[in-house]
């Protein structure tokens, strides 16, 4: 039978039963396309494990596992530096006040100090 042709709920050999218990996503089967595997994962679990048991060896084995992978670490990273609408617009203005300032100074000042910097170094 062709994945595309199984009757609905049941799992086809291109897709995997994924579960967050610590993230809030529900368990559902998930094509073996959009998922991005680590080398990560749980021991001494059987098959029909329900989401207590899961949720304690996720607790007890992988998040501390998972916090020292410089995978997380970089997503961190990425989500203290989304910034929302006003943020971007924040950063925008400082920019035009920056600029501002340099077009305001005098040609020569600012030729100077970039001169004086290649001197000394």
């Amino acid at each position: 039978m062709s994945p595309q042709n199984a009757p609905r709920g049941s799992l086809t050999s291109t897709q995997a039963i994924i579960d967050g218990p610590t993230t809030g996503v529900p368990r559902q089967s998930y094509p073996y396309k959009r998922l991005i595997l680590t080398p990560l994962k749980l021991s001494g679990l059987h098959r029909v494990a329900g989401m207590k048991k899961v949720r304690t060896e996720v607790e007890k084995e992988i998040i501390d596992k998972w916090n020292k992978l410089s995978w997380a670490q970089k997503r961190v990273v990425q989500k203290r530096r989304a910034l929302t609408d006003f943020g971007r617009f924040s950063v925008m203005m400082a920019k035009r006040k920056v600029c501002s300032a340099f077009s305001l100074m005098p040609r020569n000042t600012i030729l100077s100090a970039h001169r004086s910097e290649f001197r000394h170094s």
